[in-house]
């Protein structure tokens, strides 16, 4: 929606949150309890891709609009 290129590698971060939700018997069994994971933070490093070739940048971007 915003227009901007994120290399499609630094795109699978996002999944990390719910990821996290559906680990949820793990995460008990490791004494991360809901309570502890409220007060955390998932950060992504959304990178911009400079080296992406200018031909898969179109491409990516294109696949997204629709």
């Amino acid at each position: 929606s915003e227009r901007l290129f994120i290399e499609p590698s630094a795109c699978a971060a996002f999944r990390g949150p719910e990821a996290l939700h559906l680990m949820h018997r793990f995460l008990s069994s490791a004494g991360l309890t809901e309570q502890r994971l409220d007060n955390g933070c998932h950060i992504v490093w959304a990178t911009g891709g400079k080296l992406v070739p200018e031909q898969e940048r179109a491409r990516d971007l294109k696949g997204s609009a629709s």
